[in-house]
């Protein structure tokens, strides 16, 4: 699978930020060859676009979170405050490439978040259906319905991906549903979570569906990283 967008499903516990689940890691549709696009290295953020974002050096830290397993930059609390456009800028960088911006203000993620997240969403969501409509699967595209159980959709899902009812998919409330891993190693079934995935990032409106792994929640906020 080509490397994609990573989208970040937030939610709040006991007053602070948590990251909840890792929800979508989709290939990027693109006209390159697979192979060109696998052997390309990740776009990063340095610290020198963080910082002309309006983020000042001595509070940026990039390096190695353990919550996350990635390279992350984590933003420290400071005096200065920043306004919508700094996180607006920060927001596209990280959209832009595969690092998150993780902030210890946790007044500053919730309104990071705010910026953050809709931009993923309708990254992915364009990529999904491009992919989609490429790999001729977007006729008959399951959309979730209101009013009805999410577990439709999720049946409808697996059965546009040509996969059998109830075997990949189980629905989380009202608006996330979760892949079972089992089901992904299936050599019969594995080959399809392409499809599942980029069925689910085309939900209309982008966002209205979460795609989750069954325990791949994380830890809180990350510890501060050495600078």
């Amino acid at each position: 699978m080509q490397r994609g967008a990573i989208g970040v499903l937030f939610a709040q516990s006991q007053d602070r930020l948590v990251l909840s689940a890792v929800v979508l890691a989709l290939a990027l549709a693109s006209t390159e060859p697979s192979s060109a696009v696998e052997d390309a290295a990740p776009p990063t953020i340095s610290s020198q676009e963080v910082a002309g974002c309006g983020v000042a050096p001595g509070r940026v830290a990039i390096g190695f979170d353990k919550d996350l397993d990635e390279e992350a930059i984590q933003i420290a609390k400071g005096s200065d405050p920043l306004n919508d456009k700094v996180l607006t800028c920060l927001a596209e960088a990280s959209v832009r490439s595969d690092m998150l911006v993780l902030f210890e203000d946790a007044a500053l993620e919730t309104r990071y978040r705010d910026i953050y997240w809709p931009m993923v969403q309708q990254r992915q969501h364009d990529m999904a259906v491009r992919w989609l409509t490429e790999h001729d699967l977007i006729k008959g595209l399951p959309q979730p319905a209101e009013g009805r159980p999410l577990d439709d959709y999720a049946r409808a899902v697996e059965s546009h991906c040509g996969i059998g009812l109830g075997t990949m998919l189980k629905a989380q409330g009202t608006d996330v549903v979760t892949l079972d891993p089992a089901a992904m190693t299936d050599p019969a079934i594995g080959g399809r979570v392409e499809c599942v995935m980029h069925v689910v990032a085309a939900a209309t409106p982008p966002g209205a569906v979460m795609l989750g792994f069954t325990g791949n929640g994380v830890g809180g906020p990350a510890e501060p990283l050495e600078r």
